[in-house]
């Protein structure tokens, strides 16, 4: 066995190497600041610029602005269907009145159908976009009637609580984005023959 002075003077010699060790040995076993925090996804609404006519959608970006990676749900399956949706308000005479434009489920055919998810990564963003003219998404007749006027626009993400949403540590939770104004036309909204309630 090496005797007290044979043990010290070893560690005199490999001193250096011994604190580098504990060092990286310290610093692989601490958490990682960067990931502390709680998870939170921001949300952006944009409209197509006036007289833009090769996209006229308005799109929606999920932005990741916490200081760890989250996991939403991926697009084209059951469970992000209906996650996102957008409130209008309409500014009239007599007050404002309040209306929502959702995906009509009934008119959505899933490529997909399982818990799927996708990550996002930390200040990285994805973009979704509203073709609310296809068909697929519901528009209340009321609203229809107020297009000669300005409308103000807040999209909203929600994803609700589940127990597949715990099992894959998705995302759970809600933003809404500021609110933005659209001028007629509202191309955005009523390209071509739209009835109410995403029927053509």
């Amino acid at each position: 066995m090496p005797t007290g002075g044979t043990m010290c003077k070893w560690l005199n010699r490999n001193l250096p190497v011994v604190l580098l060790l504990f060092a990286i040995f310290t610093i692989g076993c601490t958490p990682n600041s960067s990931e502390k925090g709680p998870p939170h996804v921001a949300v952006r609404l944009k409209l197509p610029q006036p007289g833009f006519r090769e996209a006229q959608v308005a799109t929606v970006e999920l932005i990741n602005d916490s200081p760890r990676t989250v996991r939403l749900w991926s697009r084209g399956g059951s469970w992000d269907h209906g996650l996102i949706t957008l409130k209008v308000t309409v500014l009239t005479a007599n007050g404002e009145s309040h209306y929502q434009i959702k995906p009509n489920g009934n008119a959505y055919t899933y490529s997909l159908d399982w818990p799927d998810y996708s990550e996002l990564k930390p200040r990285k963003s994805r973009t979704d976009y509203l073709k609310l003219q296809d068909g697929s998404w519901s528009i209340p007749a009321e609203l229809l009637d107020h297009l000669d006027g300005p409308l103000i626009l807040r999209a909203v993400f929600a994803t609700p609580d589940s127990p597949e949403a715990k099992e894959h540590h998705v995302y759970v939770g809600s933003a809404v984005s500021e609110p933005i104004r659209s001028d007629p036309p509202h191309t955005w909204l009523c390209v071509g023959q739209i009835k109410p309630d995403g029927q053509r």
